[in-house]
């Protein structure tokens, strides 16, 4: 039973993960690409495309993850996600005040 919990809990983090990259890819592209390039904006659905290939090409996984406890793992998985594209985004809207 805990192994379906563990399943059901990853699957819905790495949803909702996805979503808020690809939100946090939408605003980049159109503060820095869009203004930039006069590249045409991007929906929400087609940056997470853009952000889940992103990170399917630059993911580099980590050794130190044998032997660690899986709730450990996902935990940083959890924190990684939320604050990475958080911390991202803030970095970018500071760097538009100077636009």
């Amino acid at each position: 039973m805990k192994i379906i919990g563990y399943t059901v809990v990853t699957i819905g983090v790495i949803f909702l993960n996805s979503v808020w990259s690809g939100y946090a890819f939408s605003i980049l592209w159109e503060w820095f690409v869009v203004s930039a390039f006069n590249a045409p904006k991007i929906d929400i659905p087609t940056a997470i495309g853009l952000a889940l290939i992103t990170s399917f090409l630059t993911h580099q996984a980590s050794k130190e993850e044998k032997g660690r406890e899986f709730s450990d793992i996902l935990t940083e998985g959890v924190f990684t996600g939320i604050l990475k594209p958080a911390f991202v985004l803030f970095a970018g809207w500071i760097i538009t005040l100077f636009l």
